[in-house]
């Protein structure tokens, strides 16, 4: 799986292009079926690519900046009563 915040990244690419794509699919949906089709499998592949583009974007597949767990476990460590010596 993807960590939350590279989840998050590409659910939000996702929604971004589909709502742009969903308008403009739409004039073309009752009137020319050969268009809807061909700017359909247009629109997939420029999907394709804007998630192989965050795929390589390395600054988003290493941030773990919304990785709760490691944020855990430095307020355990603040927290924690010094050790006597």
């Amino acid at each position: 799986g993807y960590n939350r915040y590279r989840a998050y990244r590409l659910a939000h690419t996702f929604r971004k292009h589909t709502s742009r794509v969903d308008n403009e699919l739409y004039k073309h949906h009752k009137e020319d079926e050969k268009l809807y089709l061909s700017e359909a499998n247009k629109y997939a592949l420029e999907l394709k690519e804007l998630f192989q583009a965050e795929k390589e974007d390395s600054d988003h597949m290493t941030d773990e900046s919304w990785d709760i767990s490691s944020r855990l476990e430095e307020a355990r460590e603040i927290n924690r009563p010094p050790q006597e010596e």
